[in-house]
């Protein structure tokens, strides 16, 4: 009744060209722009949706300045691209940008000029210099530079919110070095925090498969969506507007047949990974 693939972009982009005898849940969205055929729709964890919805978060909390601080990688140049386009479309104004080469270990030149705009020279007790209560900073990278970035920032005097893409997060337990992350708030998939329903547990499945651990986490919550979407393809065509809970987040189809994920928002304490205040309140359903 159905297929269920591929996953590179290009096979999804060559499938979607030909007549397909069976409907189809691909599990990736096409670099070339084509869209599934009727009955048939696209999934995928796209860099491009998470800077989205950082912008969108940024922008609820009242940030409309914005520094954007990215790797040199493909998924970080898409995920800041998509985040200058939501943030400006809404308002919001990019003071500047740099890339972090991975090579890289002192940042100074890329915080300067992607960030001193958004530090404040007033200064208070001690040196550290406040950002105005309208900026922060986007970033876009994993793990191992954002420990590097963080405290080269506040050794700058550049104190302000930073929020990320789910790539800054390892997925597992790492005190000790996730204490330089303190404060990042970064979207991520739901299942890594708490239980979702008619999902089982992540601790139970990482006990059983290693590859359930760290960011082999988001894949499975992916699949895990992927599976419990079939029975309702239907009905998610029909009715655009709703959510489905899912492991990887929130799930709606839109008109074109392309799924969307509503990501659930951590942020870094004390090393630990905790939702956000009200990060998994269901969306209400329309």
């Amino acid at each position: 009744d159905f297929i269920v693939g591929p996953l590179l972009r290009e096979a999804v982009g060559t499938l979607f060209r030909q007549p397909l005898p069976v409907r189809v849940l691909a599990l990736n969205h096409p670099d070339t722009g084509e869209v599934p055929p009727p009955g048939s729709a696209e999934f995928g964890l796209l860099p491009d949706a998470e800077g989205a919805q950082a912008a969108e978060r940024m922008l609820s909390l009242g940030i409309t300045r914005a520094a954007l601080i990215a790797a040199q990688t493909d998924w970080a140049e898409r995920a800041g691209r998509a985040f200058r386009a939501q943030f400006e479309s809404r308002g919001g104004s990019i003071v500047g940008e740099s890339r972090l080469a991975e090579s890289a270990f002192n940042y100074k030149a890329e915080i300067l000029q992607a960030a001193s705009a958004i530090a404040d020279s007033s200064t208070g007790e001690g040196s550290a210099r406040i950002a105005p209560a309208d900026a922060g900073i986007f970033i876009s990278m994993r793990p191992q530079q954002a420990r590097l970035l963080l405290p080269q920032l506040k050794l700058a005097g550049i104190n302000a919110p930073v929020f990320a893409t789910s790539h800054v997060n390892a997925g597992e337990l790492n005190v000790a070095l996730d204490r330089d992350l303190n404060g990042v708030e970064f979207c991520d998939a739901t299942w890594l925090f708490s239980p979702v329903a008619a999902r089982p547990e992540r601790s139970a499945i990482a006990r059983e498969l290693a590859s359930a651990n760290g960011v082999g986490g988001r894949l499975f919550a992916f699949g895990m969506d992927a599976y419990a979407l079939l029975p309702y393809m239907d009905w998610l065509l029909a009715h655009p507007e709703t959510y489905l809970d899912g492991a990887s987040g929130q799930l709606a189809v839109d008109s074109f047949g392309r799924i969307h994920r509503v990501l659930t928002w951590a942020r870094f304490v004390d090393g630990i990974a905790q939702p956000v205040q009200g990060a998994l309140d269901p969306l209400p359903i329309e």
